[in-house]
């Protein structure tokens, strides 16, 4: 039979989540109080993946653009939100995937438990809903079953008694060939206060277990308690992520993957600031060291790498000076302390040879550097890295603006009038954009290393170019390229690959020296304020940091409005991707993330989400 229900409101979760995030950006919701959900209760230990919806259905039907994204589906489904569901529904919801496999049954295959929890404010009213929605719109044609359980009553189609098919599996351990068909939907009411909803019987009755016997509830899990203990601000919404579960069930295991590096993750949703925070902590799983987690096993740890129990106490303070380098005009920015850390931190996962989310997301970020070492013509492992342990900067500028339009023009009339050919400075960055590297030369290393990168351009073929950009000196890898002109003259363009230079600031009477990295003039000509504003002056910039404390470990900054139409000209299945979560990405101005550090093998970080008013 087909799970409409289960589907249906599945899909109501996921849409009231998007409506809850598009309504971030106008009115209050109102924040709800920091107790975990009470649904959770009959969720498993083992659950993969839990989802709550703090805030209730009325709240985001009132709502105009979550409103209307509810009802539009609730049509679909022939449901009507003030009929069906208003009368009975209460103020908070959970999506449970309860078990990777709730029958326990190899010759059947791999048969996830699937949960839904929403609290009532009418038993009465709820049953009889679920009575009528059941037998009129899922299984026309078919008597449901009224099944005494435990203190409850499970609806559902008449097929295995569900008192003697529990017993026969409990008593033998396992299911032996019985199949318990994963298409039947079951309901209950349970004391008037929750409707649980689920895709088998057994699943409500293992539900109803765990809430009798609290032990077995993952309300009582020692990593669901450590990360929510870490997340104490009213809240919207909640996750809880086991994350070697999570993987098995995307690869439709039926058992846990081996050796994980982390074991849980907690999301806090509230609102802030006209937009949504996610709250996150993440939990180091148990004997697993980063140095084994985060780069190969055969490798040897980098030094000032933490282990997953060491405090790791944030340090970055912002506004930072090298933010004033960065034009107003970037798309994104990566700014921290301790390049070589962050790198190694994000890069390698524990296993490459499994197609998982995090290797697939590690290939994507390792492409970008392998572009970002093309266009910079460096190699950030080893030119990079060993001398940048101070704070650093680093900002994508679009395509065509690069904020240093008007310094490539001035550069460029005053380089080629004193030219004693005919020469003309070219750069290739029209459908890239251009980078800039900002980094503290705090690190004895750095002038020496900065040198060593100069004589890896002569190696390379690249010529060293003195020149100024706004009376500063500064250096340019070039290479010259001949081509003939409409007229058929030949003619010399200098091909501009990499442009650097040493700033200095006085910080509390104390002088810095930074090392600025572009990959064009119009670039170094924007960050060293040539033709446009740094960053800080941008509203949209310092909105997007406004929500986070000081100190933490730097920051991630995506101006979406700017970066979007580039992702999909790139990446075309991101259209797709798109469709469900339009509500969101429709109102989205700016994504930022910080990280607060670690204690006790938890790190908490914070995700924002800049939404238009």
């Amino acid at each position: 039979m087909k799970q409409r229900l289960v589907s249906a409101l599945v899909a109501i979760v996921f849409v009231a989540c998007m409506g809850l995030l598009a309504g971030c950006g106008g009115s209050s919701l109102g924040a709800t109080k920091n107790l975990p959900p009470q649904g959770v209760m009959f969720v498993s230990k083992q659950s993969p993946l839990v989802v709550s919806l703090l805030t209730g259905l009325n709240q985001l039907w009132n709502q105009p653009a979550a409103g209307a994204a509810i009802k539009s589906f609730l049509n679909k489904q022939n449901l009507d939100y003030k009929k069906d569901l208003e009368p009975w529904l209460g103020e908070e919801i959970t999506l449970a995937i309860t078990d990777l496999d709730f029958d326990h049954n190899l010759q059947n295959g791999v048969q996830p438990g699937y949960l839904l929890v929403a609290t009532t404010k009418d038993g009465a009213v709820s049953r009889e809903f679920l009575q009528t929605w059941l037998s009129q719109k899922l299984i026309t044609g078919t008597e449901l079953s009224f099944i005494p359980y435990k203190g409850t009553e499970i609806i559902s189609p008449q097929v295995e008694d569900i008192n003697s098919l529990g017993d026969s599996l409990e008593s033998s351990g396992m299911n032996s060939g019985v199949n318990l068909g994963a298409g039947t939907v079951a309901s209950t009411v349970v004391g008037d206060r929750f409707v649980l909803i689920a895709n088998h019987p057994q699943v409500l009755r293992q539900a109803i277990n765990n809430a009798q016997a609290i032990a077995l509830s993952l309300t009582e899990a020692a990593d669901y308690q450590a990360t929510l203990g870490k997340l104490d601000q009213p809240r919207l919404g909640l996750s809880f992520v086991n994350l070697p579960a999570l993987s098995a069930w995307l690869g439709k295991h039926g058992e846990l993957a081996q050796e994980p590096p982390f074991s849980s993750l907690a999301i806090a949703l509230s609102q802030k600031d006209g937009g949504l925070m996610a709250t996150t902590a993440l939990k180091t799983a148990p004997k697993t060291s980063l140095e084994t987690s985060l780069i190969s096993p055969d490798s040897t740890p980098s030094v000032g790498v933490a282990s997953p129990t060491e405090n790791r106490i944030p340090t970055f303070h912002f506004p930072s000076p090298l933010d004033n380098y960065l034009p107003s005009t970037s798309g994104l920015v990566v700014s921290g302390h301790n390049l070589g850390e962050f790198l190694e931190q994000i890069l390698t996962p524990p296993d490459k040879t499994q197609e998982t989310g995090e290797t697939l997301l590690v290939t994507q970020l390792e492409n970008l550097l392998s572009r970002l070492d093309s266009q910079l013509h460096l190699n950030l492992g080893t030119d990079l890295l060993p001398w940048v342990t101070g704070d650093y900067a680093l900002s994508w500028l679009p395509p065509g603006d690069g904020g240093g339009a008007k310094a490539l023009a001035k550069v460029k009339s005053k380089a080629e009038s004193k030219a004693e050919s005919k020469v003309s400075f070219r750069e290739d960055a029209a459908m890239t954009g251009n980078w800039l590297f900002v980094a503290e030369k705090s690190d004895p290393l750095a002038k020496e290393a900065i040198a060593h990168l100069d004589q890896l351009a002569l190696e390379s073929g690249f010529s060293i170019t003195p020149l100024k950009i706004a009376e500063q000196p500064v250096t340019l890898w070039t290479q010259l390229q001949s081509q003939k002109t409409a007229q058929g003259l030949q003619s010399v363009d200098t091909l501009v690959r990499g442009v650097h230079t040493t700033v200095q600031q006085t910080l509390d009477d104390t002088q810095k020296d930074y090392e600025i990295f572009a990959s064009s003039i119009a670039a170094m000509g924007a960050a060293l304020g040539v033709g446009s504003q740094p960053l800080p002056t941008a509203t949209g910039f310092q909105a997007a940091l406004a929500p986070f404390a000081d100190p933490n470990q730097g920051y991630i900054y995506l101006d979406w409005l700017t970066v979007r139409p580039l992702l999909e000209a790139q990446f075309p299945l991101l259209r797709l991707i798109e469709v469900p979560l339009s509500p969101l990405l429709e109102k989205l101005e700016t994504m930022s993330f910080t990280s607060y550090g670690s204690s006790e093998g938890i790190t908490t970080s914070e995700l924002f989400l800049k939404l238009q008013s």
